[in-house]
């Protein structure tokens, strides 16, 4: 499948998640319906693997049942800000988990700078602001993986 307004040639700079052996398992959490749609494809489309969650409240289950390599969590939603869902599971996942080694990321209409102090407040790996250029959100998100030495390893393995 090809992102729309690519060919088939450009196609291969961004399918991020094609050269690992298994595709990269992506968990998105939003509230919103139709960002989660959006997310699940475009990243679907970039050849991850990916669950999607509407509620903050039982993803440390998901995230044990389905071993995501990545969390993309967003910081606007009611119940709970995005940093302080990625501190609750930080605190409930333990260091045995299979999935404590999963990163977080942060993603939002928020501002840059605050976004980037969340970030920073809650030990995300990365942060992104949302767009409707999904071109850029992709590239954003490889340069955000490419910080963890076990992401970036996958991503660029044969």
């Amino acid at each position: 499948m090809t992102p729309i307004g690519t060919s088939p040639d450009e196609y291969t700079e961004l399918n991020l998640a094609q050269a690992a052996p298994t595709p990269l398992r992506v968990l998105v959490v939003d509230d919103d319906p139709i960002t989660l749609d959006i997310l699940g494809a475009v990243l679907s489309e970039a050849g991850f693997e990916v669950g999607l969650h509407n509620t903050p409240f039982g993803t440390a289950q998901i995230m044990r049942r389905d071993r995501p390599d990545v969390v993309l969590v967003d910081v606007e939603m009611p119940a709970l800000k995005g940093d302080t869902i990625i501190t609750n599971l930080r605190r409930n996942l333990s260091p045995g988990d299979a999935c404590a080694d999963t990163e977080f990321i942060l993603y939002s209409g928020t501002r840059a700078a605050e976004l980037e102090a969340l970030q920073k407040k809650s030990g995300a790996l990365g942060a992104i602001e949302k767009s409707s250029d999904f071109d850029a959100f992709l590239a954003k998100l490889t340069v955000i993986m490419h910080r963890s030495p076990r992401l970036a390893a996958r991503l660029e393995s044969p």
